[in-house]
């Protein structure tokens, strides 16, 4: 009775030890494996660069940056019909990322009790010419594409900056009606990516 229940255990642990290696036969796949470490991605930059100087300054003449401290066009100087003020303006790329700028107008509440608008009255001016955009809320007065300084471009052109002067004056035609008025406003650049994403924006607040 012992030797027929040994070679039942014997058995038993022979068919086990054939299923295992059944089992591990079939699921020993051959294989193999590469890899490719050290990988990086880096994010590119979209920055603006916006600087002035004296309005039709010699070309040797230095750029400042435009700050927000800083009022370009300031209630010190005394407007009067037929009067102006202006900069020479450069905005350059200096980021990886190319970028359509805008430089647009940004009104604040106007000041005074007439019901004349001194906006009615001021006249802005690119590079000498008359423009024909307004003195208007939101009013983009000139704008284009710089390509990237760095970094690959899509871009038409491979500028990387843009030089234009920019000057405000009072039409002539003002009349009294407009003596005593005043109005506020920022000059606003905003640089955005060309096929959407990113922004830079650059505000300066102005007082006239």
């Amino acid at each position: 009775m012992k030797a027929v229940k040994r070679s039942i255990i014997l058995c038993a642990l022979s068919l086990a030890l054939c299923v295992a290696l059944l089992v591990g036969s079939t699921f020993a796949w051959f294989s193999d494996s590469i890899t490719n470490s050290g990988n990086t991605i880096s994010a590119g930059s979209l920055q603006a660069q916006w600087s002035y100087r004296t309005l039709n300054s010699d070309d040797t003449a230095e750029y400042t940056a435009v700050g927000e401290e800083l009022p370009l066009f300031s209630s010190d100087t005394v407007w009067q019909p037929g009067g102006s003020q202006g900069y020479d303006f450069k905005v350059e790329n200096v980021g990886s990322v190319e970028f359509v700028w805008g430089l647009a107008i940004d009104l604040a509440d106007t000041a005074g009790e007439s019901q004349n608008n001194l906006t009615d009255v001021l006249v802005v001016y690119v590079d000498g010419v008359k423009s024909e955009v307004g003195f208007t809320d939101g009013a983009v007065v000139i704008g284009g594409t710089l390509a990237a300084t760095d970094g690959e471009t899509t871009a038409e052109t491979d500028e990387t900056s843009c030089e234009f002067s920019l000057a405000f004056a009072i039409s002539e035609s003002a009349g009294n009606d407009y003596q005593n008025l005043s109005v506020s406003f920022s000059l606003v650049l905003t640089a955005n990516q060309v096929n959407g994403g990113w922004e830079d924006s650059q505000t300066v607040e102005v007082g006239a």
